[in-house]
């Protein structure tokens, strides 16, 4: 590829550099996630594992601090994730991906390890467990074959405009088989999340493989929502 390409997307033109190597190793090295530490400084996290439910996710981290010229291998990190929280420009809580039962046989309420990363005075980013619960889902959950819910946080975190934080999931209402997605809201930076409602159900996509899933939402200039989501492969 040039180092620049320019394409016309309707009346709006962009400009497309050259690729930049992230990273790589033998085996798996991919589903690569974007994170803002802040303005400056981005963190690609890949997983490492095959694609199959196993509670955490292992995979590897590569910070950048010059919008993605150059980036850094700073090794493993024990559970990757789509989400994230920006605490603040040294702080990042990474929200887990697969969720649990908060107590036995509670198919509503569901929680997990996430990752809490610290890079104080912007040193070196040091990791630790941070527990992170989701609250009050409408329906229960089934648990598949080692106990975690079918459930999984993949959406984007927003900022709403009264201070909330937004986030959307995707999982199966027992007994149904197939995915739908769903809202939650955070009032502590992402460590606790409640359960607002359903964006869309697979009943309104009959023909749909799966169901919506693998959700990015936004914020409109008049205040409203826009969520995009998948419905098969």
């Amino acid at each position: 590829m040039d180092s620049q390409t320019i394409y016309n997307i309707g009346q709006l033109e962009t400009q497309i550099e050259a690729p930049v190597h992230v990273g790589g190793a033998p085996g798996h090295h991919w589903f690569p996630m974007l994170h803002s530490l802040s303005d400056s400084e981005k963190l690609c996290m890949v997983t490492v594992s095959d694609d199959r439910v196993q509670g955490e996710w292992p995979g590897r981290i590569y910070p950048t601090n010059d919008g993605g010229s150059s980036w850094n291998d700073i090794g493993d990190m024990e559970n990757v994730s789509h989400a994230s929280v920006s605490i603040n420009e040294q702080r990042l809580l990474v929200l887990p991906y697969e969720l649990f039962p908060a107590n036995p046989n509670d198919f509503r309420n569901a929680c997990a390890n996430g990752t809490m990363l610290d890079r104080p005075n912007h040193s070196r980013i040091v990791s630790s467990v941070e527990r992170v619960c989701f609250h009050g889902f409408s329906r229960d959950s089934p648990t598949p074959p080692g106990g975690q819910l079918k459930l999984a946080t993949n959406g984007n975190v927003l900022t709403l405009e009264n201070g909330q934080l937004f986030t959307t999931l995707y999982g199966v209402y027992a007994p149904e088989t197939r995915y739908t997605c769903v809202s939650a809201v955070s009032d502590d930076m992402g460590c606790n999340w409640n359960y607002r409602g359903t964006v869309a159900s697979w009943s309104q996509f009959p023909d749909a493989s799966d169901g919506p899933c693998e959700s990015n939402t936004v914020q409109l200039s008049d205040g409203r929502l826009l969520c995009i989501f998948r419905v098969g492969s």
